[in-house]
């Protein structure tokens, strides 16, 4: 969750790739199959995570050196940062809680923490918003 709060123009970061060699695929595999993460993950869900999501991209997050953090919001369960030490985001545009890094990079504040956005913030975060997911219905 965490990102480059405070920059002074704001816009929605490029996409993270990653194309990794056959040694490198392996040594993710092993890395994050036996991180925390993943073992709270399946424990959780009773499931493996799908490590293909369209929804992010977890080679690009290994491959760029990020790691899940605890986050306590979320009763301090592990969740994968939304950008690379680059600026470059691990979320596909439409992930469903990819308008929180909008929301963190415009106010400089976690939603969680219940503080308002100032009038000029709620209309950049609409703009931002409709890009992200279009003008709805």
């Amino acid at each position: 969750m965490s990102g480059m709060v405070g920059k002074k123009e704001y816009s929605i970061a490029p996409e993270a790739k990653a194309n990794l060699t056959a040694a490198e695929e392996q040594k993710f595999q092993q890395e994050v199959k036996s991180s925390d993460w993943y073992k709270e993950y399946k424990q959780n869900y009773g499931e493996d995570p799908d490590l293909n999501s369209k929804d992010y991209n977890y080679r690009a997050a290994w491959k760029a050196g990020v790691k899940p953090e605890r986050y306590a919001p979320d009763d301090n369960k592990y969740h994968w940062p939304s950008e690379t030490p680059k600026g470059e985001s691990l979320k596909a545009l439409n992930h469903p809680t990819g308008w929180m890094e909008d929301y963190m990079q415009l106010t400089g504040k976690d939603p969680h923490e219940g503080k308002g956005m100032t009038e000029g913030q709620a209309k950049k975060m609409k703009q931002f918003l409709i890009q992200r997911y279009g003008k709805g219905k």
